[in-house]
């Protein structure tokens, strides 16, 4: 197994025959009312490489986090070479004001995926912890009332892809997760 945090290129081990990927893109940036983005699409695909030496990689870098009102950064695309690829998630506020953001999507894959969608304005005093999308990867960063910029002290506390809590009192939301290349190797 080759796992890819940062872009790189594969190469395929002596006597693999297939592999199994798995690409993630990036999640999104918060927004400083509650607003939280969407988290990077997935896809997964088996591919036939006895013909094949290298492929190039790409993993998207996250959104950053904005403040009260502002639009957060979209979480950047995720791919192995033309064989499949995976969006990055929309930043909080985006689309529609006081609105989380929606996932990225897969393309390419024999199964390809939404990220999940972030939570939009609330009122901290009584909802609490907005989160945000959560990726094919795990969960998203945690939130606290009370707390202003814990989700941003905690942005990398998140699995692959996730994307940025939202603040409260107006402070600036969570950056996103990276996203992720997984390859599997089999033999034969």
């Amino acid at each position: 197994m080759q796992l890819f945090t940062s872009n790189g290129t594969w190469s395929k081990p002596s006597g693999v025959g297939s592999i199994q990927v798995v690409v993630v893109g990036a999640g999104g940036g918060g927004s400083g009312k509650g607003e939280s983005a969407g988290a990077g699409g997935m896809s997964r695909r088996v591919i036939d490489v006895q013909n094949t030496s290298s492929v190039s990689v790409t993993v998207g870098n996250p959104g950053g986090g904005t403040g009260y009102s502002g639009c957060g950064g979209g979480g950047n695309t995720s791919s192995f070479g033309s064989y499949c690829s995976a969006s990055g998630g929309y930043g909080a506020n985006c689309r529609q004001q006081h609105a989380g953001g929606i996932g990225g999507n897969g393309s390419g894959g024999t199964m390809n995926a939404y990220g999940g969608g972030g939570n939009g304005y609330g009122n901290w005093s009584t909802y609490g912890n907005h989160n945000a999308g959560v990726s094919y990867m795990g969960g998203s960063q945690p939130g606290a009332h009370n707390q202003s910029n814990y989700a941003h002290r905690h942005q990398s506390h998140a699995a692959w892809g996730a994307g940025g809590n939202g603040s409260q009192f107006g402070n600036r939301g969570a950056r996103g997760r990276e996203g992720v290349v997984v390859v599997y190797e089999y033999y034969g």
